[in-house]
């Protein structure tokens, strides 16, 4: 057994399943946006939830490019002994690397490294903490386990492949993590690398993690501990120019950093993500650039963004500068300025907006001040309840603003700090809302209806689904927010908000049918009025269909006495010849993909396919709001209520 710190891949057993890992697809293109905003999001949010619970400071986090002595890479062979071991595997036939840097080559690097943080607390060389005493598991949680966290419910991120994310920033797939602690001190250094199974030079099977470390126990030569030698640490945190010395955190180093992991990508990343707490003040985020290090808090992020490159985004600068002066508004109010319901469901019901209700002299009010483009903050109480115990309350605060220079909208989703990038409801042109969840019952409820990736909440969650009571109601009354407020502060019927039905598509409405109402036929031969004195007024329709931008909401007619049980939609772009639905082409649109948007409260949509929508009704008040069709074509829409009408 060596003394000496190594890289070392398990020979596996015959007979043994055969499992590539997966996990790093969570962090795909596809669902965060890219490489670098799953890097910025998933370190914060790492270095977030590793603040001791009673610091008041603000947590650090540096990310800095490799500029050792002046140089962006270092040479192989002082590199050699932190990479011993390591390379037979890279180049093995299979092990799932596009592209392996040629041997020699000299080492570019990513640092990333936190402050104010605890560090990785724990017995680095536990393997199983069953019957433990409720201690600190940090270390073993991080280094030993794939999708299993030690995170409890007040903490940001719950599934444990965060740091799955630090070997996808690598073109070789490996890191190295280097923590010292707050509970003792010790500096603690070990690597990882995940690749796929492959063979290694003597053609033995290896498993796709390999570790770094101290291999020296005889009976387990698999289990690997971390290197401590003090000589052998000061060489690798002066090699890769780690700023940690004696303070307590993680530092993260990537070898061979994938290109899009760039200066300005990160930093546009870092606002992108974490504005909030930066504003907040709990966050202070510092980016190497070319001439030094830019340092992101609450008094220098505008002049951070005067060093982003905006020329290949698809940001625009204007507009998160605005969203940054709403922020710092949304910061600064005390709560009494607050708008809350004068009516809210009961805390044993189902969160439901229909039993939501304001005072009409203040939702008057607030209405005019956001028609004149003001601000509006309201508090929501709400409720959350754990299978089997008492319901307890919980709110959320919301806030909505009118910009005319948006083309767009924007809608923003805060839980605890981080921003959930997949609830995103539609909300009418040149509108900005931002929804906060503090730390309480309600963020602990969201966040166990997240996806590994943080970035939506699914009610179908293992950690979130049949423990709760209510639960989708809960989510849908949280998603719903903004889009509700919306309709409380747009015009009483009646009256016409132009600024917010501007620019909206040609919407051709067919009539609807209702088969309980027998059809008028006009009589061949006889003047249709004859013998018959003034016609009675038609029948109030029972649905209303309103455009919005890009589409359209169905709802109850306000004076209908009655509704369906079901409703059938279809949709087609309207041609130049023939009927739009027999002309209908998937290529158009189709209703269960993007970019075509579907949010609804009191239904139960049971049919969504191409260009048909159909649901069934549960609530009076029910809504239904189809978005994303292109604003520069015509659509024609026919809604049928079906069955019998209650």
């Amino acid at each position: 057994m060596s003394d000496t710190a190594q890289w070392k891949f398990r020979v596996m057993s015959k007979g043994e399943e055969l499992v590539d890992p997966v996990h790093g697809e969570f962090f795909s293109t596809d669902i965060v946006g890219g490489l670098p905003k799953a890097l910025v999001r998933e370190t914060i949010q790492n270095s977030l939830d590793a603040k001791p619970k009673r610091s008041s400071e603000s947590v650090r986090v540096t990310f800095r490019f490799g500029t050792h002595a002046a140089a962006s890479h270092i040479p192989a062979a002082s590199c050699e002994s932190h990479l011993q071991g390591l390379r037979q595997h890279l180049v093995a036939k299979g092990c799932g690397l596009r592209q392996v840097p040629p041997e020699g080559s000299a080492v570019p690097y990513l640092v990333i490294e936190d402050f104010g943080t605890s560090g990785l607390e724990g017995d680095p060389e536990e393997d199983d903490i069953e019957g433990s005493d409720g201690g600190a598991h940090n270390y073993f949680y991080f280094w030993r386990n794939i999708a299993r966290s030690g995170k409890g419910e007040d903490d940001r991120g719950r599934w444990g492949l965060g740091k799955s994310v630090f070997p996808a920033s690598s073109q070789i797939n490996s890191f190295f993590g280097l923590t010292v602690r707050a509970s003792d001190g010790r500096r603690l250094l070990a690597g990882q690398a995940v690749l796929k199974i492959h063979r290694d030079d003597a053609g033995e099977r290896c498993a796709p993690y390999g570790k770094f470390g101290l291999f020296t126990d005889a009976a387990n030569p698999d289990f690997g501990t971390p290197a401590e030698d003090p000589g052998h640490l000061d060489g690798f945190c002066e090699l890769f120019g780690l700023q940690r010395g004696a303070e307590s955190g993680l530092s993260i180093v990537i070898p061979f950093p994938e290109e899009e992991l760039t200066p300005n990508e990160i930093l546009l990343a870092v606002i992108e993500q974490y504005f909030h707490p930066i504003l907040a003040g709990d966050l202070i985020v510092q980016v190497e650039i070319a001439d030094g290090m830019l340092t992101i808090d609450y008094d220098s992020i505008d002049a951070a963004l005067e060093r982003i490159d905006f020329s290949a985004q698809k940001v625009d600068r204007q507009q998160l500068e605005r969203r940054l002066e709403f922020v710092r508004w949304i910061l600064a109010q005390d709560g009494d300025g607050c708008i809350e319901p004068a009516k809210a469901a009961e805390l044993r019901a189902a969160p439901n907006w229909t039993k939501i209700g304001f005072a009409d002299d203040v939702i008057a009010e607030a209405r005019g001040r956001f028609t004149d483009g003001g601000r509006i903050a309201f508090r929501i109480p709400t409720k959350v309840q754990r299978a089997g115990q008492a319901p307890v309350p919980g709110q959320f605060c919301a806030y909505l603003e009118r910009d005319p220079s948006l083309e767009g909208y924007e809608s923003h989703y805060i839980r605890e700090g981080i921003k959930i990038i997949g609830v995103e409801p539609r909300l009418p042109q040149g509108m900005r809302g931002v929804v906060v969840i503090e730390p309480g019952p309600l963020a602990s409820m969201l966040g166990d209806a997240e996806n590994p990736a943080h970035t939506e909440w699914h009610k179908d969650s293992p950690k979130f689904k049949g423990r709760y009571e209510h639960a989708p109601s809960c989510l849908n009354f949280v998603r719903d927010t903004l889009s509700r407020l919306v309709r409380e502060l747009s015009p009483p019927a009646g009256t016409v908000d132009k600024e917010l039905l501007k620019d909206l598509f040609f919407l051709a409405m067919e009539q609807q049918t209702d088969s309980n109402t027998p059809s008028r036929k006009k009589k061949k031969g006889k003047d249709s009025t004859e013998g018959l004195n003034t016609p009675p007024p038609p029948p109030t329709p029972m649905l209303q269909v309103a455009q919005i931008p890009g589409g359209l909401t169905i709802r109850r007619h306000p004076h209908a006495e009655r509704r369906p049980e079901a409703v059938r939609v279809k949709l087609g772009y309207i041609v130049r010849r023939g009927n739009p639905f027999r002309k209908y082409n998937p290529a158009d649109f189709e209703l269960d993909k993007n970019p075509i948007t579907l949010d609804t409260d009191g239904v139960d949509v049971t049919v969504r396919e191409q260009n048909t929508l159909e649901f069934d009704i549960r609530d009076d008040d029910f809504s239904v709001q189809i978005a994303g069709f292109d604003p520069n074509r015509d659509l024609k829409v026919r809604v049928d209520p079906v069955g019998a009408p209650s």
